[in-house]
């Protein structure tokens, strides 16, 4: 989905909008097409949601189909590397979910390439970072995704300096915004010192950030009990910060004219 199919979704109801902050391979999109495939299941119910449909259903199929095992010939495959050109704002992945009371919620998604979160923690102001502008100022729920395999690479001191960089910049937008970060492959060793120099980071800079672990499933482990459901039911739990209402300085009983009065 794009900007023109937003204003078309928040007819009823505005969405929440779920930003996913990180670099190049980090496996958002991943992420994203695991979670679809996840509900896809009907594991929704054991966290008090069910499916209720999706305007964009084709771009979650995009991304999930290569997840999926056909045979011993086709086996999955991680969905190909969002591109960079793809305008200058993310693309949006659609999901309407009832809870147990029949109350509907939407959800949107983003799907944007790393390059742009690279710009825009180098330099806010760049206009290559503009996509990743619309990411921070528009999301409700932040996710920061941190690349474990580049952390654990040859370039570690440099994605380490990359994430905290990410992290601090983040914390500069957030706002009293939900903010999770992310260790995505977190089947790959990354060594203590690492993981607490990045989490004290983002412990200092964002108090109340929670930590979520996220890697493929091995079969063995019930996946309601997975990170990657942990941090999807997280996701659906959160709820968008409220509004600031200005001082009421007037002595009305009308409750329209209480804000600017005398």
């Amino acid at each position: 989905m794009g900007h023109t199919d937003v204003a078309y979704v928040a007819g009823r109801q505005k969405p929440l909008v779920v930003g996913i902050f990180g670099p190049e391979n980090a496996g958002k999109t991943s992420l994203l097409g695991a979670w679809y495939l996840l509900i896809g299941k009907g594991l929704l119910s054991s966290a008090g949601w069910a499916f209720a449909g999706s305007r964009s259903i084709e771009g979650w199929e995009g991304v999930a189909t290569g997840l999926r095992w056909v045979d011993a010939q086709r086996p999955p495959t991680f969905p190909a590397h969002t591109s960079s050109r793809s305008g200058r704002s993310p693309g949006l992945l659609h999901l309407t979910l009832q809870n147990a009371m029949s109350v509907k919620r939407n959800f949107l998604f983003t799907d944007a390439p790393g390059e742009w979160f690279t710009h825009w923690t180098n330099n806010v102001d760049s206009t290559e970072a503009a996509g990743a502008r619309w990411v921070a100022e528009n999301s409700d729920i932040l996710l920061v995704a941190a690349d474990s395999g580049a952390l654990a690479g040859r370039n570690k001191g440099i994605a380490r300096h990359e994430l905290q960089s990410l992290i601090s910049r983040v914390a500069g937008i957030r706002n009293k915004r939900p903010v999770a970060l992310v260790w995505m492959k977190s089947d790959i060793d990354v060594t203590d010192a690492m993981r607490s120099a990045i989490s004290g980071v983002a412990r200092m800079r964002i108090p109340d950030i929670q930590e979520f672990d996220v890697n493929v499933v091995n079969g063995h482990e019930p996946l309601s009990e997975t990170g990657l459901f942990r941090l999807l039911r997280w996701v659906l739990d959160s709820r968008r910060r409220k509004a600031a209402l200005p001082p009421i300085d007037g002595f009305s009983d009308d409750p329209l004219f209480l804000f600017g009065s005398r």
